[in-house]
């Protein structure tokens, strides 16, 4: 059921005493508007644990690192970005995956056939959600990704809130795949090819995103 969540304590806010009212008035003497606060909230349920906080520690894990994500993936913990990481080397996928960026970047190695997420060989269910990720693939190498996956099975790409980019191909389907569904929402993809697939009964859904192909190649 969908329920309202009060993020600031008693709804209200405080400004550092050395703001003065004249900072909230614009040149012309007028009350500023559209001032924006942002938030990043994860509900959790606490029955069961000692507090909230203990709730977040077991199922969510937070990362500055390529090895601290590696962690959290593998005990299969939901990962939430609080500093930009940079990759030794692809980061290979399987299972279910939650990677939650905070706008933090996760950014691939530079090179020929890198990237920053690669879905390769699985035989059992794959589901990736990224949410909020601004995933740097590549900027030099030659047949370079942003996401890639090949050779298979029951893949699901949840991604929202983000962007994907690569010298080549942002968003790669490649062959021999089956079963793949693509679900983006609010992101930008920018690639030299946004989004390719060579395999069959692909479905991709693409919603108020911007998809960007940059025409800079010989061919």
């Amino acid at each position: 059921t969908d329920k309202t969540f009060s993020v600031l304590k008693n709804d209200q806010v405080t400004y550092d005493a050395a703001i003065e009212n004249s900072d909230m008035l614009n040149s012309d003497g007028t009350l500023k508007s559209g001032i924006n606060l942002s938030f990043s909230a994860y509900a959790i349920q606490k029955d069961g644990f000692a507090d909230a906080f203990a709730a977040f520690e077991y199922s969510y894990s937070k990362v500055s690192s390529s090895d601290e994500l590696s962690s959290a993936i593998e005990s299969g913990k939901k990962a939430v970005m609080t500093a930009d990481i940079s990759l030794p080397e692809s980061m290979r996928m399987s299972g279910e995956v939650y990677i939650f960026g905070n706008g933090y970047d996760l950014i691939s190695p530079d090179g020929d056939s890198q990237r920053v997420i690669d879905v390769n060989g699985e035989t059992e269910p794959v589901v990736l959600n990224i949410k909020d990720v601004n995933l740097v693939g590549p900027r030099t190498g030659t047949y370079t990704r942003g996401i890639s996956v090949y050779d298979s099975s029951d893949v699901i790409l949840n991604i929202e809130d983000s962007a994907v980019s690569a010298t080549y191909y942002a968003i790669n389907i490649a062959s021999a795949n089956e079963n793949v569904e693509i679900n983006v929402k609010n992101t930008v993809i920018t690639g030299w090819a946004a989004f390719q697939t060579h395999s069959p009964y692909t479905k991709a859904t693409f919603e108020n995103c911007t998809l960007i192909g940059i025409n800079d190649k010989q061919y």
